[in-house]
């Protein structure tokens, strides 16, 4: 029944929303979605919808996921900046992707989950910060090939697509209800950049912390 579902995931909502990439719809199949999900919503694991976390956050439905990491080409030698941990499962899919993940949230909790659950996936090649991401890459002289950010915010950070590498490639989501469009910035050259829409959808709104630190575990 539980593969049933994730068959069905992967075709009938990740696929249909123009997720072709092989090596993308695998992902859905290696990394048990149901391990990340809360417990009390493990019926809705593979359903097409936005899950509720603890603190008032979200996974993101399992197509959006699908369209981000479509849409990033993310490669083996890549390293990645994600912002919003949450449950874990997205940064995984990250893992699985890239060289090193660095993720970030400022809720505690969600990286103890998280960084477990890795742990049992034998994912070892993340890094985990507790804090405000924006501020971490403020106060730090970190460059990254792809920077992602799991929520929506109304507008694009000042700073965060010049912490890209050159080739590096920023996803984010900005505007607001009902108008938000999920979008990717590609460093082309030193200061140069291009930029276009993925989806128009609404994202739930990423949390952060106002304070300045960030905690590395």
């Amino acid at each position: 029944m539980v593969e049933k579902s994730r068959f069905n995931m992967v075709e009938q909502q990740i696929r249909t929303w123009d997720v072709l990439d092989i090596k993308v719809l695998d992902l859905f199949n290696m990394v048990k979605r149901e391990n990340y999900v809360p417990e009390n919503y493990q019926g809705l694991a593979f359903a097409d919808i936005e899950i509720p976390l603890q603190h008032g956050e979200f996974m993101l439905s399992p197509k959006i996921e699908g369209r981000i990491l479509q849409a990033l080409k993310i490669e083996k030698n890549e390293t990645v900046f994600h912002i919003g941990t949450g449950s874990g499962f997205f940064a995984a899919l990250l893992a699985m992707l890239a060289k090193n993940v660095t993720t970030v949230d400022i809720h505690l909790n969600f990286i103890q989950r998280a960084k477990l659950l890795h742990r049992d996936n034998s994912l070892l090649n993340l890094t985990y910060h507790q804090g405000n991401g924006f501020s971490l890459l403020k106060a730090e002289p970190l460059f990254f090939d792809v920077i992602v950010l799991t929520g929506s915010t109304n507008t694009e950070p000042p700073g965060l697509r010049e912490r890209l590498n050159i080739g590096g490639r920023l996803f984010i989501v900005t505007g607001d209800e009902p108008m938000m469009q999920g979008k990717i910035v590609e460093c082309y050259s030193e200061g140069q950049y291009d930029e276009h829409v993925i989806f128009d959808g609404v994202v739930p709104r990423l949390s952060y912390s106002l304070q300045p630190q960030a905690f590395k575990f």
